[in-house]
């Protein structure tokens, strides 16, 4: 678009190009002065970062929830279980293998919810469970074990 004195009026996807040619040559020629201003800008807008972040994971989480519940649904997967409140459910290794799992790949937590709404390769590995079911799938684990010396894999309920 011409300005009425003749000048070039450059669209945002111009604009943004060239503030990132910038950023790029100051990185390039002065790295220091760059990660100093990267890090005041960040300090200065931590709290923006933050709550956009803690945003992104809420909806991630109830999307995997969700993914790995039953029907789809953001549901305990535990039969006669109607819990819904994401805030008590959790994703669970169905085969029990989370710790060789996790150090195996190094990811749990935040990275581990990244990595299940990234990768649906399997979805009969994980479940969503409420807590209780959690506890309660552990402590029939280690009770079957004790008494049977075997695996608890047999016990597990299935969707």
């Amino acid at each position: 678009m011409v300005h009425s004195l003749g000048t070039h009026r450059l669209t945002e996807k111009q604009k943004r190009a060239q503030a990132a040619a910038k950023q790029r040559k100051l990185r390039a020629l002065h790295p220091a002065r760059y990660r100093a201003a990267v890090k005041k800008c960040h300090d200065k807008n931590k709290h923006k970062h933050y709550a956009a972040a803690r945003t992104k994971d809420a909806e991630r989480k109830l999307f995997v929830l969700a993914k790995y519940g039953p029907r789809g649904e953001v549901r305990c997967s535990w039969p006669g279980c109607d819990v819904v409140d994401p805030d008590m459910l959790s994703i669970d290794h169905v085969l029990d293998n989370g710790y060789e799992w996790r150090k195996q790949n190094g990811i749990g937590g935040r990275r581990f919810y990244i990595f299940l709404a990234a990768n649906a390769k399997s979805l009969s590995d994980y479940q969503t469970l409420c807590m209780n079911h959690q506890f309660k799938k552990r402590a029939d684990r280690c009770r079957f074990n004790r008494k049977h010396n075997s695996d608890f894999s047999m016990l597990i309920p299935t969707k």
